[in-house]
């Protein structure tokens, strides 16, 4: 994965054609789920190309990169925190954005869970679990649904105080 990774984040600036970017960040996404590697190495060379990536005109891209911003974050025994915050803003403006399709706020929905049950000690857990929350339920990608719900019960066993957080301003 380390040598493919950076072959195919390559063509996956912009410039290039929209469906090169679409498949080589789904290579990238589905190559880390199926595979299953510890991603630690990784981040350096992909964190930055897909969170540039979730902000592209192509909502596919947007997609795939949000969705791989997740599995990333959520398969590294190290070095994420350094991009726990800036992947956690720009998930939540997709998810608050007018402008952007159901399918790409689904896919951020989900890599927010992801992140939210990987790294529950290191985040504000009440915000994020508020942002989770406000971009339900999800409308086009249901392959999402469990990853969602498995994480909202984890969050809520862990952390059962964040129902009170969330109501109170929901």
């Amino acid at each position: 994965m380390e040598k493919l990774a950076p072959f195919f984040l390559s063509r996956a600036k912009v410039g290039n054609h929209e469906g090169i970017r679409t498949l080589s960040i789904g290579a990238v996404a589905e190559s880390i789920m199926v595979g299953n590697p510890d991603t630690s190495r990784l981040l350096p060379i992909i964190m930055p190309t897909l969170i540039n990536g979730m902000s592209d005109e192509n909502e596919v891209v947007m997609r795939n990169c949000a969705f791989c911003v997740g599995i990333s974050l959520q398969n590294s025994s190290s070095g994420a925190i350094t991009y726990i915050q800036e992947s956690l803003l720009k998930l939540g403006k997709l998810i608050q954005s007018q402008e952007v399709p159901a399918v790409v706020k689904d896919n951020a929905i989900s890599a927010l869970c992801r992140i939210a049950t990987t790294f529950i000690e290191h985040i504000p857990i009440d915000q994020v679990f508020l942002g989770i929350i406000s971009g339900l339920p999800l409308k086009e990608d249901q392959d999402e649904n469990n990853n969602v719900y498995e994480s909202i019960c984890k969050i809520l066993s862990l952390r059962p105080q964040v129902v009170c957080f969330t109501f109170a301003f929901y």
